[in-house]
Parts: C-alpha cells; sequence; structure tokens
C-alpha cells in the first residue's frame, strides 16, 4: 500500500510538471541573428512569440533593449492587438530602426513579452548576442551575366562604368535579382534545389542562404499562401529600409509586387505587377522594365499603380538588369533586345525622365544574357570642415560648387595659414593640418575608393573694416541696427551682395543701393564683391 501511494504521487507530480498552462506566451527567437554590413546598417529587430498555453491569445505587449556592453542604445515597444492560436508563433518586428554606425564588436538583444495573466514567467524573456560581420567590396558594381549560348548559367562579375566586366565566380546557377543593403550585396536566388531563397552573397562570388529557419528548406520565400515564387526584380528603399521584390507565382502567369520582411523573410503582397524584368529604387521612387511593352515605368510603393515614363527602345521579353548611383544620380542598366535572335547585350544608361536608354559599351555576342547589376553610391568625398585658427565666423562650405571660403582678421598672413580639415571618405591631396599659402585659392583633391576623385577649392577673405569699406566708396548705415539698413555705391561697381549668418547660411542676395532689413538679432557678415575684390563687413542687429 505504502509503494501504491508513492507511485500514485509520482504520477500525479508528473502531470502537474507536464500540464500545459492556460495562457502562457514566450520568447522563442531573437533576431537577427547574425548581422552583416559595410560601414553602417538599419536593422528593424523582430522577436518570434510562441503560444505555449491552452487558448488563443491577444492584446499583448512585446519591448526589445540593445545594449553594447555599456549602455543601452536601442528600446522600443510594440502593442499587438493581434490573435496568436495555441501551439502557433508570430514574428513581431519593431517599427523603430536600430542603426549601427560603429565597429562594436558585440551587441546584446533583450525581449520580453508581456500578457496580463501570464501565468509561466520562465519563457518570457529571451536574449542574443548577435554574430556581427562587416565585409568591404573591393569593387563599385557587380552583376550575373550569362555568357554561353545555353543561358543556364550565370558569371558573378565586377563591371566598371565603361561596361568592361571582369569573371568573378563561374557557374552561378538560378542566379536572380539582387541588391545592396546595408553595404552588403543580398540576391534573391534559386541555387539550392527548394526554391528562391534570400543569399548573402560575397565578394568572391560565394554565398549563404539566410533567414530564420534552421535550414535552407525553412527559409524558401513562399506567399501568404505558402505558394513557391520566381523572382524578377529585387530593390532597397534606402530612405525607409523597406525591401521590395516583384515574381510570380511559381508555374503561373499571376504576377505581383510584394513588400519582404529582411529577417523574417514574411511578405506581403502589394497588388498585381504583370512582367516586370527588374525593379530599381532611386531617390524615392521606384523603377521598373517591363518587358511585355518594352518600357520603364515608375510604380506606387504603395498601391502598385504603374506610370509609364518611356520605352527603352529595346524588345524586351526576359531578363534585363538595371543599378542607380544615388549619389551620381545615374541608373546604370544591362539589356538586351531578345525579339532579334541575333542582338547583343549592351551596357549603359536610362534617363528617369524619358526612359531612354543611351548605350556605353555593346558585347557584341548575341548569346549574353544579363540577369542582375549592382553598384555601390560613388563616395561623396566631401568635405565635411575646414577650420583656421582664429578665423571670423564659421566656414561657408558650397558641397554642390565644392567650394570653401573663410575670413580672417585684417592684417592676418594668409601666406602661412594651416587649416584643420575634416573629409567624409576618402584620401586628401595636399594633406589638411600643414601650413599652406592662401594668397590665392588652394586646391584640394579627394581620393575615394574606386579611385573616384573631386577636387575643392578653398578661399581665404580678408575681413574688411567699416573705414576700410567707406575709403572703397561703400557706406553700410547705421551700424548697429535695428534691423534695417541701407548699403550704398558711390564710384565702384557693385556686382554681388551676400549676406550670411556667422554660421555660414546665406539670408540673401541683394541688389545696390535700396534698402534692407534682417528681422533676428545677431552678428551677420555682409559681403560686397566687385569685379575683383569681395569685402566683408560684420553688421550688428539689436
Amino acid at each position: 500500500m505504502k509503494n501504491t501511494t508513492i507511485l500514485l504521487a509520482l504520477i500525479i507530480v508528473a502531470f502537474i510538471t507536464v500540464k500545459a498552462q492556460t495562457h502562457d506566451l514566450g520568447v522563442n527567437q531573437v533576431l537577427p541573428e547574425s548581422i552583416y554590413y559595410g560601414d553602417s546598417a538599419k536593422i528593424f529587430p523582430a522577436i518570434r512569440i510562441y503560444n505555449y498555453g491552452t487558448e488563443e491569445e491577444t492584446d499583448f505587449e512585446v519591448e526589445v533593449t540593445i545594449s553594447n556592453g555599456v549602455e543601452n542604445i536601442y528600446n522600443c515597444t510594440e502593442i499587438i492587438t493581434e490573435n496568436i492560436a495555441v501551439d502557433e508563433d508570430m514574428f513581431v518586428t519593431m517599427n523603430q530602426v536600430w542603426v549601427i554606425n560603429d565597429n562594436v564588436p558585440t551587441y546584446t538583444i533583450e525581449a520580453q513579452v508581456t500578457l496580463i495573466g501570464d501565468e509561466n514567467a520562465d519563457n518570457d524573456n529571451g536574449s542574443y548576442m548577435p554574430y556581427m560581420n562587416t565585409i568591404a567590396y573591393p569593387q563599385q558594381m557587380y552583376g550575373d551575366i550569362s555568357t554561353n549560348p545555353q543561358m543556364e548559367i550565370y558569371d558573378f562579375s565586377f563591371f566598371d562604368k565603361n561596361g568592361n566586366f571582369t569573371l568573378i565566380y563561374e557557374d552561378v546557377w538560378g542566379s536572380g535579382a539582387s541588391d545592396f543593403i546595408n553595404g552588403i550585396l543580398y540576391r534573391m536566388g534559386n541555387n539550392t534545389n527548394y526554391g528562391y531563397t534570400l543569399e548573402m552573397v560575397y565578394p568572391d562570388g560565394n554565398f549563404i542562404v539566410t533567414g530564420p529557419g534552421q535550414n535552407i528548406a525553412h527559409n524558401v520565400i513562399r506567399d501568404n499562401n505558402g505558394e513557391l515564387l520566381a523572382v524578377h526584380g529585387f530593390a532597397y528603399d534606402y530612405n525607409s529600409n523597406i525591401a521590395y521584390f516583384a515574381a510570380n507565382v511559381h508555374l503561373t502567369n499571376d504576377y505581383y509586387l510584394y513588400k519582404i520582411n529582411l529577417q523574417t523573410l514574411e511578405v506581403d503582397n502589394i497588388a498585381d505587377l504583370y512582367h516586370v524584368a527588374d525593379l530599381e529604387y532611386a531617390d524615392g521612387k521606384l523603377y521598373a522594365i517591363r518587358n511585355y511593352d518594352n518600357s520603364f515605368s515608375e510604380i506606387n510603393m504603395q498601391t502598385g499603380e504603374t506610370t509609364y515614363i518611356g520605352a527603352l527602345g529595346q524588345n524586351l521579353l526576359n531578363d534585363q538588369a538595371m543599378s542607380y548611383d544615388r549619389n551620381e544620380k545615374i541608373m546604370y542598366a544591362l539589356i538586351k533586345d531578345w525579339v532579334d535572335a541575333e542582338a547583343d547585350v549592351m551596357f549603359g544608361t536610362i534617363d528617369l525622365q524619358t526612359g531612354h536608354f543611351s548605350e556605353i559599351e555593346n558585347y557584341e555576342q548575341w548569346y549574353y544574357a544579363p540577369k542582375s547589376l549592382n553598384i555601390q553610391p560613388t563616395p561623396l568625398n566631401n568635405i565635411i570642415s575646414f577650420q583656421i585658427p582664429d578665423q571670423i565666423g564659421e566656414t561657408i562650405i558650397n558641397s554642390d560648387a565644392q567650394t570653401i571660403t573663410v575670413t580672417m582678421p585684417i592684417g592676418t598672413n594668409v601666406s602661412n595659414l594651416t587649416p584643420e580639415i575634416i573629409t567624409s571618405d576618402g584620401t586628401m591631396s595636399p594633406p589638411g593640418n600643414i601650413p599652406r599659402d592662401f594668397t590665392n585659392p588652394v586646391e584640394y583633391t579627394i581620393t575615394g575608393k574606386w579611385d573616384t576623385e573631386k577636387i575643392w577649392t578653398a578661399t581665404v577673405n580678408i575681413f574688411t573694416s567699416t573705414d576700410e569699406i567707406n575709403q572703397n566708396n561703400f557706406t553700410i548705415y547705421p551700424n548697429p541696427s535695428n534691423g534695417v539698413f541701407t548699403i550704398t555705391n558711390n564710384e565702384l561697381q557693385i556686382t554681388d551682395i551676400e549676406i550670411v549668418d556667422l554660421a555660414g547660411k546665406n539670408i540673401q542676395y541683394s541688389v545696390i543701393n535700396s534698402q534692407y532689413s534682417i528681422n533676428k538679432k545677431g552678428i551677420y557678415l555682409i559681403k560686397i564683391k566687385t569685379e575683383n575684390n569681395t569685402f566683408t563687413q560684420k553688421i550688428i542687429i539689436q
């Protein structure tokens, strides 16, 4: 009897131990588990929540906190009102972007799910330290192009802006659409026997399949009905950090525009989008090459509505490729006329206003076939700070004209000045932070990645006192002023008058011999220009 009692007690304890709780949501997975990026990255963390309980749940919160080992640098909470069924999971993607622009070797992502009445606190929290890896691509432009008559396999190559290409990796089967995201080349390819997957492509052409699943089969891209998709275009909105792709449902003529979550691989169907050969995002707009009418079009990213821009001048019946350099504002393309069996693949540019294709290089091989083209932005090679000790006011930097203007006090020896210069990227010649003669403007050449160059011109002006301006027959009065003042000229011909604040911001360009008005109190610089000289006068608005 004693043994029977003990056995019954053990059964009861075991039953209590394994009995599921009625209300029990838990953190099942923290994403991303791996982070690949170039110089910086923008990521939306995602958490997989699982319903371990015995009832459907709704109305819960998911909070994510990220630490760099010293302090918390990210916090976001999502309130979820959707239902999550028993023994089902749900990805919750944070709507706040996590920006990475440093080289911190480790981050810790902490996640917590909060459900009122949750009966098991042990699984409410989860944490993960993602694998961090920075990758540098030594070339600016990469693409997949078939160079065999069967057109069944593609060669991963790098291109220059003259259309010359060099083979990197041979025999890429099922190569699909691709784009640079966070400085990393991603491809939606069909290089496995399972279907299209999201691949991270290394500079040498090798790749790995990404996604939250435990194996390749679990990371195949499917629509909301679980159907396989054949991808024809892939584009990344670098402003909103959203990825789009165009595809048809496998073995059908049902073509759609989709959004894809890069962490979870969840897909949202936006709208029908018939026969697209490629997609590309450029400065707030999504563009498409549509092969059924040979057109270059703009696609509404919310509705999928197509606006015809123009004809490329080719009969397009298969894959084409394009890529936008957002700093140069140029759309590059690889296109082929598939109607004419003897037509060649051409490299060139597309006019975003007219859709016209301008040839740069014709490969003169009828069996060449384009698949993808991807360009990294040309470096800005900007000067972002230029300071000389004892200068007056702020440096005026004009990025469009690539000019720098500094004003120095009267009596400054401009033949021996040492500027402190900060550039956005690249190397500078002559180098900064050493003495230079600024009697005449000095040119600085900044060379960035891929041998890109930009020439900046730095000019030093000498601040001119009121007495000196008067000696040159200019008069500014009253000074100080209540906001209204007059500039007159007696003899010399004024060509331009520019008024700037001490931050270098232009307030107005003015005509001469007239009255001027500045509403905001402060100190301003008035630059009076003649054909041969520039005179700078400080005015105080009280």
